[in-house]
This record gives structure tokens, sequence and C-alpha cells, in this order.
């Protein structure tokens, strides 16, 4: 008899919050976690807007992070370029007046001035899409702008690549053979 009367007792104990969690007015005033408590709508919506804002900041470090590594790489790239650029100049200055002929050299430059400009144009338009990334992550997009954004972010980082090996490619098999061409010349005419 006593045994029928725990597990009676038990039975309707454990029935009472179930039957408490499809009562529509007891849902309506929030949502039963337990007996005891209660979560209002609202404060659903608030966890879930601060799991958002936490992403958010996350992205937004990530992103301040890897502008300053592209900044840091164009910032050493360029410091290499304007020193191809500076020793061009200089031989160009040092050479003029003597009567070598200068054309090769002088467009060599200007090519590379050309090509450095480039560079720079494709990392402002690759700074540009991280941030643009990073701005529709923030603002909630969906998942296809998301992935259209990270689709041009990535293009802009492969078409960044591919420049600075231009450039060097430049420099090392036009610029610096034309250099020595005509330092060969000059050693001929001595």
């Amino acid at each position: 008899m006593k045994i029928s009367k725990i597990i009676t007792f038990g039975i309707v104990a454990m029935s009472v919050p179930v039957i408490g969690l499809f009562n529509s007015a007891a849902y309506a005033q929030g949502v039963n976690v337990s007996p005891t408590r209660t979560v209002e709508p609202t404060r659903i919506t608030q966890i879930i807007d601060n799991i958002a804002k936490a992403r958010c900041d996350r992205v937004k470090s990530r992103v301040d992070e890897r502008v300053n590594i592209y900044n840091a790489r164009r910032d050493f790239y360029q410091k290499r370029h304007d020193l191809a650029v500076q020793r061009a100049d200089e031989i160009i200055k040092r050479l003029e007046g003597k009567g070598y002929d200068l054309t090769k050299i002088k467009a060599d430059r200007e090519q590379l001035t050309k090509l450095r400009n480039e560079f720079v144009t494709l990392h402002e338009k690759l700074v540009q899409s991280l941030v643009d990334l990073r701005t529709s992550t923030c603002n909630g997009a969906n998942k296809a702008e998301f992935d259209a954004k990270l689709q041009a972010f990535q293009e802009s980082l492969r078409l960044q690549r591919e420049k600075a090996k231009e450039i060097s490619s430049y420099i090392k098999n036009t610029l610096i053979p034309d250099i020595k061409d005509l330092r060969n010349k000059i050693e001929k005419n001595n």
C-alpha cells in the first residue's frame, strides 16, 4: 500500500510541470524552464542579441587584426618597390647628361610606377572588401550575402598577391637586366 501511494505521488508530481508547459496562458507569460523559473520572451531576444553582439565584436577584432597585417605587408612591398624606383631615378639622373641611351630604363621606371599604383589600388579594394565583410556580418546579413562578400574579399586578395608577384618579377626579369646591360655598355665604352 505504501509503495503504490509513493508511485502515484511520483507520477502526479512529474506530470505537473508537463501540464504547465502545454498551458497556453502560462506560455504567454513566459517559457517554463522549471516549475519555479520562467524566462520571458523579451529575455530570450536579449540573449540572442547579446550572442550576435559578441560575435560581431569578435569579427571586428579579427578584421582589424587582418587589416593591420595587410597594411604591414603593403608597407613592406611598397618600400621594396620605392627602392627600385629610386635606384632607377638615380641611374637616370647620373647618366642623363653623359649621352647614354636611357630610353629602356625610363620606360622600365614608368612601367614600374604604373604597376606600383595598381598595387596600391588593389590594396585599397582589399581593405574595403574586408570592411564590407565585417559590416555585413554585424548587420545580420543572410548567408548568401555573406558568401558573396567573402568571395569578393578572396578575389581581391588573390589579385593583390598576383600584382605583388608581377612587380617582383618585373623588377627581377626586366629592370635589373636592363640596368646590367647599360652597365656593360658603359664598361665597354670606357
